[in-house]
């Protein structure tokens, strides 16, 4: 539980701000999500088969997503599945909201990533921001 309830939810927000950070052309505008609509993030090894996908190392949230594997597959698929979803959507709505100016402060090309075989995470995510003025 503390693995997949904490490391894994983690990585993926920390993952999911370095991509939307290095590739702004892909974050996403005031649209609207349907109930059931997936959203989801390429991470890594996950649809980069050059035989079947275009770029795949490249975040293209256009993709059609087909078969993903993030939450892996039938009576191995994850349990906490829709807690991961909600933690992931919250955290990331929240940070553009409150830092609409978020952006990484060093090349992407100088970002790391753990040795850790079985999660891919940040070993930093170095980000500036102009602080903004409360309304009122």
């Amino acid at each position: 539980m503390l693995i997949a309830g904490y490391e894994l939810t983690g990585s993926f927000i920390s993952n999911a701000v370095f991509s939307l950070l290095s590739q702004p052309d892909q974050q996403i505008g005031p649209v609207q999500f349907r109930a059931g609509d997936q959203v989801l993030l390429d991470m890594d090894a996950a649809h980069s088969d050059p035989a079947h996908f275009t770029d795949g190392e490249r975040l293209d949230l256009t993709r059609d997503s087909g078969m993903h594997l993030q939450f892996g597959h039938g009576i191995h698929y994850c349990i906490g599945a829709p807690l991961a979803r909600v933690e992931g959507q919250i955290a990331l709505e929240s940070l553009v909201r409150r830092f609409p100016g978020l952006r990484l402060s060093v090349p992407a090309s100088e970002i790391s990533h753990s040795k850790n075989p079985f999660i891919r995470s940040l070993t930093a995510l170095p980000v500036e921001f102009e602080a903004q003025r409360p309304e009122g």
